[in-house]
């Protein structure tokens, strides 16, 4: 890590991301220097933490900030999210710290959302609430994956044991999440078989399932979907001593935070 975002994050103060609800885009320049801190998984929870955190800083400013200095941020936005307390991160290599608030915004009403799914298999479901988290499947055995959410729906297929899943978004009132491959749909699961994934340790020895792609064949799906908010104060010291400070609304869509 360690390198020097340079021209790769020149344009990100002006323009980090464009979105709507449901879907969240980036700019070329900015998806770019993600995936080199995130990876090459589908834009989700780690790009859209990633980007979010230059939000609201100066083009000047996080020009100088470093790879290392932008992934310890943006873990710590998640973490001050996740846990509603104050989180604090330092980086030695580059001398750079950083403080994050979170507090609870005013919440995302229901509202209409088109979600891509694979055909026949999201059916008309009651109100969800938005989650875009990734998830892994409990258990030695494969699950099955419903196209509704109980286990009187019809089985619309199935997902491997230790799997790893997009969770879209959860059924209100109820322990059933629609669940995806990538940002596609492809049915109900009960939550009592899934794991988020940053709380989940394999057992030794546990079979890798192959990576698995998003479905080809999809259909946009009308859903109604409600959402909870977060607006984080993030305060960036550099080395030199010169320090900002951006405050950022975002809200959960099915492809993870968003900012409003």
């Amino acid at each position: 890590m360690g390198q020097v975002f340079g021209q790769a994050a020149n344009s990100a103060a002006q323009q980090v991301m464009t979105r709507s609800v449901g879907t969240v885009m980036a700019s070329p320049t900015v998806a770019s220097t993600t995936r080199s801190l995130c990876g090459s998984d589908t834009w989700g929870v780690c790009h859209n933490m990633t980007a979010q955190v230059l939000t609201g800083f100066s083009e000047e400013f996080v020009r100088r900030m470093t790879q290392e200095d932008v992934r310890m941020a943006a873990n710590a936005r998640e973490q001050a999210i996740d846990s509603g307390k104050t989180q604090t991160w330092s980086n030695a290599q580059s001398g750079a710290s950083g403080t994050v608030v979170s507090q609870p915004a005013a919440p995302r009403p229901p509202a209409p959302v088109k979600i891509a799914a694979q055909p026949g298999v999201v059916g008309t479901p009651p109100e969800l609430e938005a989650v875009g988290e990734p998830y892994v499947v409990k258990g030695g055995k494969p699950i099955n994956v419903r196209g509704g959410p109980g286990t009187t729906f019809d089985v619309v297929g199935s997902l491997a044991p230790n799997e790893r899943i997009k969770a879209l978004a959860k059924v209100k009132a109820s322990d059933w999440y629609l669940v995806g491959r990538g940002d596609v749909a492809i049915g109900y699961v009960s939550g009592s078989l899934m794991q988020r994934a940053d709380l989940f340790a394999p057992p030794a020895q546990a079979p890798v399932p192959q990576p698995t792609t998003p479905p080809a064949n999809v259909e946009q799906v009308n859903v109604t979907m409600s959402a909870e908010c977060y607006t984080t104060t993030q305060t960036v010291r550099l080395g030199d001593g010169t320090s900002q400070e951006a405050k950022v609304t975002s809200c959960r869509t099915p492809n993870g935070w968003a900012q409003v």
